[in-house]
């Protein structure tokens, strides 16, 4: 865990752009990190931005986000991610105009027992707002033979589709926070 404050923390401390994604491995053979950052600086005072960013869906569009439980709108809300499947995402932390934190919840998907956690940032920068997004998905391997899922996480062609997901979330939320 300390190796990802570590990495949350430069990410944060940064003012450059960034677009990464990368794999890390735990001490565990069957164990992984899966770590997404990136930021995009959206022409738009925070507060315009924040009004954006708490509504998910309006942005991250391609997910369900569909309501589970908890009160809508609120730290505690469910929200499920994908149609048809058991994986649930949990708004953990709202400090207005500033941050932002979900976790997965801790879901199984083809011989993979994983859980994450997001950590989506405003910083003002000038007439500018940078929004910094971190994912952190931890990834058990509890499947028979080889980790199929881990393989392809590793491919140029998986962390390019992932890097083009986010950049188009973040693009969509830089075009409603704009025309506001």
């Amino acid at each position: 865990m300390k190796y990802f404050y570590t990495i949350l923390l430069g990410f944060l401390a940064s003012s450059h752009s960034v677009a990464e994604d990368f794999i890390s491995q735990e001490s565990a053979v069957n164990t992984y990190n899966y770590v997404s950052s990136y930021e995009i600086a959206i022409n738009s005072p925070p507060g315009e931005v924040w009004k954006n960013l708490e509504n998910l869906k309006s942005w991250m569009y391609a997910f369900e986000l569909s309501h589970h439980s908890g009160n809508k709108g609120e730290v505690g809300e469910v929200l499920r991610l994908y149609p048809n499947q058991q994986f649930y995402i949990q708004v953990t932390g709202k400090v207005e105009n500033k941050l932002l934190t979900i976790v997965n919840l801790p879901s199984s998907f083809n011989g993979e027992e994983s859980t994450g956690v997001g950590v989506i940032s405003l910083v003002p920068s000038g007439s500018e707002t940078l929004v910094q997004l971190t994912m952190s998905r931890r990834y058990e391997w509890v499947g028979e033979g080889e980790n199929t899922m881990k393989a392809k996480r590793e491919s140029k062609e998986f962390q390019g589709s992932t890097a083009q997901m986010w950049g188009n979330f973040l693009n969509k939320l830089k075009e409603i926070s704009e025309k506001t």
